[in-house]
């Protein structure tokens, strides 16, 4: 295949701009958190995108795939973590809502109790490396351009395209939803983005529970 680097960017670059959960994560700590930890949930699913990649590149994705019982378990890993966020997602909606309200009087401020950085950060990996879908991407993606007989640098150069895409397009993502202007214009949306993507999380990580259930019954 001629200009391999190019073509892979591209897809790759399509498939960051599609809406999934590691883009319901992003908008999620954008709205709830803060610029600071959105970065950090972008640098954490990007990292996760280099862990796929490696496994892709290496052919260790492919054992997975052939072995019931890992990809069971991922995906029942996968799924229930999504639905934790979800969950997690439609409280911080719920809080939302009531502080953008007027109180009750005398009603108690209920203090907001902001995760750390690298909590942050490993949510953004575990949301990207736990799921599923993401194995089979990644080896179609590479499995015509990538052969027995390509070189280490080639590889090398491939899964830093994939980490730098990656980081570029979920910190500009970030940037955007924290910016002040983009927060006043959506206001009081804002619990109604968060109800949005944790009812996204819940869908997929039902989906993918579900998926591992046939797995296992095949």
């Amino acid at each position: 295949m001629e200009h391999p680097f190019l073509i892979i960017g591209a897809t790759h670059l399509i498939a960051l701009m599609s809406p999934g959960p590691d883009a319901a994560l992003i908008v999620n700590n954008s709205i709830r958190l803060s610029k600071e930890k959105a970065l950090w949930a972008a640098f954490g699913i990007s990292c996760g995108i280099l862990v796929h990649t490696i496994l892709a590149l290496t052919g260790m994705s492919v054992l997975i795939q052939e072995v019931p019982w890992i990809k069971a378990v991922l995906q029942f890993c996968g799924g229930s973590f999504l639905l934790y966020l979800g969950i997690s997602s439609l409280k911080s909606a719920r809080q939302h809502h009531s502080f953008t309200t007027a109180p009750s009087e005398g009603q108690p401020a209920q203090p907001n109790i902001s995760p750390n950085s690298m909590t942050i950060w490993f949510q953004g990996l575990a949301t990207n490396v736990l799921n599923p879908k993401a194995l089979v991407y990644f080896i179609s993606i590479f499995s015509s351009v990538v052969t027995v007989s390509s070189s280490f640098t080639f590889k090398a150069l491939m899964a830093f395209e994939m980490f730098g895409l990656s980081m570029l397009w979920f910190s500009f993502l970030a940037l955007v939803l924290s910016s002040s202007s983009v927060q006043q214009k959506l206001g009081r949306m804002n619990a109604a983005i968060l109800s949005l993507t944790g009812v996204l999380f819940i869908a997929v990580g039902c989906a993918i529970l579900m998926t591992g259930l046939l797995t296992i019954i095949r």
